[in-house]
């Protein structure tokens, strides 16, 4: 990715530091960058205590299944409220479950859990559940063409 490799080149020249790997701290930084900007996105159309889950990937470490679930399978739900009190897992010796990367080679989007929605196991996905098929007529539709 052009954008991590310049972000990463331009700390180097910055730091004057050759040895870090600041690829991998771009990389973090820009995904980290990006699920908070999704997490901003569910909070304006979705409001503050939205429900959410973390979709996880084949290859996912046990720290990450065990806080988001395995790939496939029902996740781990949260509030969204909850993950952004958690913050980053920076500094941190047993990783929670957060609203960005768990760690730097986590890989996970963060979704949100539209309300009526149940787990669909065939699916592998929520889907919406509607109580009601539709509204009951009463009384018969009159419909009226013209020109």
């Amino acid at each position: 990715n052009s954008t991590v490799q310049e972000l990463a080149s331009e700390l180097r020249e910055m730091t004057e530091d050759w040895a870090r790997d600041f690829s991998r701290i771009s990389d973090y930084v820009l995904q980290e960058a990006y699920g908070f900007g999704r997490a901003q996105q569910i909070i304006e159309d979705y409001g503050e205590d939205v429900l959410v889950y973390k979709q996880t990937f084949p290859g996912v470490c046990k720290p990450c299944e065990k806080n988001y679930g395995t790939p496939g399978q029902k996740p781990v739900i949260y509030k969204l409220t909850d993950l952004l009190k958690n913050g980053n897992n920076i500094g941190r010796k047993e990783q929670l479950p957060v609203v960005g990367n768990a760690h730097p080679f986590a890989r996970s989007i963060l979704h949100p859990i539209p309300k009526n929605s149940v787990w669909d196991e065939d699916k592998n996905q929520f889907i919406l559940k509607r109580n009601k098929k539709g509204v009951k007529r009463k009384s018969k539709v009159k419909i009226t063409i013209s020109e």
